[in-house]
This record gives structure tokens, C-alpha cells and sequence, in this order.
């Protein structure tokens, strides 16, 4: 093997290239270190590694670099060139490539100037490598874009779950300060009104406040007598129970006034002895006043709106059928009234043997009059046309509709659909109002096979105020 000569490089090497490559389908060599002597394998075309020419014996030779100045080597390559070693893919890029199978796996580059970064080009599918041997563990990334190591076992872990297995889970719901793309259920903590959130910074605190919190500067507490008092912020205000009176603090912002007066406690102005009441004078006053007799029995038979404790024998005022009793409150008045009475009353139209009537004749039937109300008895009433039930007693049938002042009446026959009468009786319902000196009078439509003795009835519901 050819040793470089370290005065001429250059010379050398063109030299060593002229004798061993010439001709010859070998690996190139695109790069050595000028400084340190270099261990180069070639190859022919089969990929076999050829032999030197009496230099390089076993297909390996030493090139032992001094100060090579023309056409630095920057690539180590295999024959067909998709395996390789690159520090010079574009013009001056400060980069280490590194491929295989004709496809970049993973470069080394500068981070900044003192640090340095590793790139691992993303995979095209799922599927991880296969498991590596005994002793050895694999590094790889995915086309999900995260980084995997897979053991000797076959375990593969997820490197990017921060946990060195398979991680906290994504779609737990998690509470978050902002939406992470890497988690699928979270919820993001959100102030409200009144409430604000101060989000410190990473390793540190967010803190949940309230911002409607209210102030006071002072208010002026003051009563029936005596010299108002300013109450300011952050003073204590005492409730004081006087004569009769105590005051107990219970749960928060809760104060109970007892009144517990009892007879020595009221004041009689100055009265001794004797049997008095004390009596509302009216004036906004009170006064005791010498009772006159007994008083009243207790054990008549009043009259009452209630039953009263004080009372032996009283009788409680009821309200009775159709009957309403109002109480106006005390010093008022309580009112009997008659509830309204309702009553239904009917009224027939009857045509004895066979109904022989020219259709729509409406002089055939005599109407009846309808009345609301009697001045003369004082009373006020009001109708309405609940219902009518019609039939004959043979005959196949006979139409007829119901009119009120000569037009029809919804719902009790019209021209274009009037009612049937046969033999088996048909009721039809309304609540129709009727008048003061309606007339209701019945029209025959048409008849068919002879009918006889065919009735109509109205029902007629009349209220008394």
C-alpha cells in the first residue's frame, strides 16, 4: 500500500487514483481527515471488496493526510450511492447527514453556538422497526411525530408521554389554562364575573380571586332619641336589648330580638291597685283603664267567624248551599250573599202525524221568545242554548236546521247541512248566549218516505244574579 508523501499531497494522491481507479467500478472516496491517517474499504460494481494493486491488500489502504488544500473530501458513499456519510450536501451547510437505502435517517446540526441538535427523519407509517438483539435498543420516530425506543424484549415506549411508558392518558378531563392539542377532553379554567385568575408562570401558582368584593366609608346609625352615630369601616355595631328585650348573635350576619316582657315589666303611669286593662286610646297611645264590672260573659252563645280560646259557647258563621260569606277584616263588615242560582228549563216543538211542510217554509213552526231578565223582581239573568234532542216516530227522515231571528245558528243545522230526524233521537250540544227577546224557531229542510210526529226539544240554561 502507497503511503501519501505529506510535502505532496496532492501529487500523491492524483498519482494513487490514476493506478488503482482507472478502469475500475469502485466505491468513491470523498472524504478523509487531512490530519489523521484514514481507513478506506472499496468495493467493485458486485459490491465485493476488491483487492489493492499490490498498495491496498484485503480491499482496505491507509491514506494518511497532511494538508490536502485542493478538493477536500466531504462524502463517504457506498458504489451505488444511497448509502452514506455527507458534511457537504449544499454549500458550506455545517451539516452531518447520514443515509441509508437512498433516504436521509438523521443529521447532526448546530443548535446555536455552543450547543448541538440530532434530526430523525419522521417514518411513513405505524409500524415500528423490528426488535433489535440481544444487548441493543432502537430509537425511532413515527409519522405521528413522536420519538419511540424499542428494547431487546420488544417493548416499545413512547418517549414524548414524559413518563418513559405509555403516559398520562389524553383524554382524561383534564383542567386546563389553555386548549393542548395533545389532549382531547380537557376543559380550560375560565374566570366568571366577579372572579379573576392570575396565572403566575410554569412551576409556579394560579390564583382564583374574587373582584366584586364591596366597600364601605361609613353610615350613620340613628334611632328615636339620643345623637346620631357614624358608623366607619371596620367599626363594630351593638345591638342592646333595653327593658323586656335581649338580643342574641346567632349564625353569621344573623341577630334574634327577644321580647320577654311581663306585668311587673309594663307601666301602669303611675296607677296602684285595682283591676284595669289597657286600652288603644286611639292617638297612637296606649292607657290603663279601670274595667266597669265584670266584663262581658264567656259563655254566651255568640256568633264568630272562628272559634276563640277565651269562649265557651260560640257559634262559627258558615256559608250554607248557594250561599257566599265575605269578611271584610277586623272593623270592617262580613257579608251574606246568595250564591247564583242556575236552573235548565226546556222547551218542545211537536208536529203530530205526518210532517207535510214545504221546505224552508219558516212561517210552519211558531218560534218562542226568549227573556233575560225581570225589573219587576229585581233579578238579572242570563241564557244560553245548551242543547237540542229531535226524532219521529216513523218514516225514514225529516231535515230541519234551528234559527235564531230568522239566520241559522252554528252547530243546530244550516241549508248546507241540516239535521236528521229519525227514528232513534240524536242530541246535539252548544253553549251558545242567547238574548233578551231572542226568537228560535225551527225549519224544515226536507223529508223523505213519509215521517210522522216528529219533536224537537231545546234545553235552555238561565242564571239568576
Amino acid at each position: 500500500m502507497s503511503v501519501f508523501d505529506r510535502q505532496r499531497p496532492l501529487k500523491t494522491l492524483k498519482r494513487f487514483v490514476k493506478k488503482f481507479f482507472k478502469g475500475k467500478n469502485v466505491e468513491k472516496i470523498d472524504f478523509v481527515d487531512t490530519t489523521k491517517p484514514v481507513m478506506v474499504e472499496y468495493s467493485d460494481a458486485t459490491g465485493s471488496p476488491t483487492p489493492g494493486d499490490g498498495g491496498m491488500p484485503g480491499g482496505t489502504d491507509v491514506i494518511e493526510g497532511g494538508s490536502i488544500n485542493e478538493g477536500r473530501f466531504t462524502k463517504i458513499q457506498d458504489f451505488d450511492g444511497d448509502t452514506k456519510v455527507d458534511t457537504e450536501e449544499t454549500a458550506d451547510e455545517d451539516k452531518i447527514r447520514f443515509d441509508t437505502g437512498g433516504r436521509e435517517r438523521f443529521r447532526m446540526d448546530a443548535n446555536d453556538t455552543n450547543g448541538g441538535a440530532l434530526y430523525i427523519k419522521e417514518g411513513s407509517g405505524t409500524t415500528a422497526p423490528s426488535t433489535p438483539a440481544s444487548g441493543e435498543g432502537v430509537f425511532y420516530e413515527k409519522n405521528d411525530g413522536k420519538i419511540y425506543f424499542k428494547n431487546d424484549a420488544g417493548t416499545e415506549y413512547d418517549l414524548t408521554s414524559g413518563g418513559g411508558g405509555s403516559g398520562a392518558p389524553t383524554d382524561a378531563q383534564y383542567v386546563t389554562l389553555a386548549t393542548d392539542g395533545d389532549l382531547s377532553a380537557e376543559r380550560v379554567l375560565t374566570a366568571g364575573t366577579g372572579i379573576s385568575l392570575t396565572d403566575a408562570g410554569a412551576n409556579s401558582t394560579i390564583t382564583v380571586a374574587a373582584t366584586n368584593n364591596g366597600t364601605m366609608s361609613s353610615f350613620t346609625l340613628t334611632g328615636d332619641s339620643g345623637s346620631n352615630q357614624t358608623v366607619a369601616d371596620g367599626n363594630t355595631v351593638d345591638i342592646e336589648g333595653g327593658t323586656g328585650i335581649s338580643t342574641v348573635v346567632g349564625a353569621t350576619d344573623k341577630v334574634t330580638v327577644n321580647c320577654d316582657l311581663e306585668g311587673t315589666e309594663v307601666k301602669s303611669t303611675g296607677e296602684t291597685g285595682g283591676t284595669k286593662f289597657l286600652r288603644e286610646d286611639g292617638d297612637g297611645t296606649c292607657s290603663w283603664q279601670t274595667a266597669s264590672g265584670g266584663g262581658a260573659p264567656d259563655d254566651a252563645q255568640y256568633v264568630t267567624l272562628a272559634t276563640d280560646g277565651d269562649l265557651d259557647n260560640e257559634r262559627v258563621l258558615t256559608a250554607g248551599d248557594r250561599i257566599t260569606l265575605t269578611d271584610g277584616g277586623a272593623g270592617s263588615t262580613a257579608t251574606i250573599a246568595a250564591a247564583q242560582q242556575r236552573v235548565i228549563i226546556s222547551h218542545t216543538w211537536a208536529i203530530g202525524g205526518e210532517v207535510k211542510v214545504a221546505s224552508g217554509d219558516t212561517d210552519f213552526i211558531i218560534p218562542m221568545t226568549v227573556r233575560d231578565r225581570y225589573t219587576s223582581s229585581g233579578y238579572n239573568t242570563t241564557v244560553k242554548l245548551k242543547s237540542v234532542i229531535y226524532s219521529i216516530n216513523s218514516g225514514t227522515n225529516a231535515t230541519w236546521k234551528l234559527t235564531k231571528n230568522g239566520s241559522d245558528i252554528s252547530g243546530y243545522g244550516t241549508s248546507g247541512s241540516p239535521l236528521t230526524a229519525a227514528t232513534t233521537p240524536a242530541t246535539t250540544e252548544g253553549n251558545d248566549d242567547l238574548s233578551d227577546k231572542d226568537e228560535l224557531a225551527p225549519v224544515i229542510v226536507g223529508i223523505s218516505s213519509t215521517p210522522k210526529n216528529m219533536s224537537i226539544t231545546v234545553f235552555l240554561e238561565i242564571t239568576a244574579a
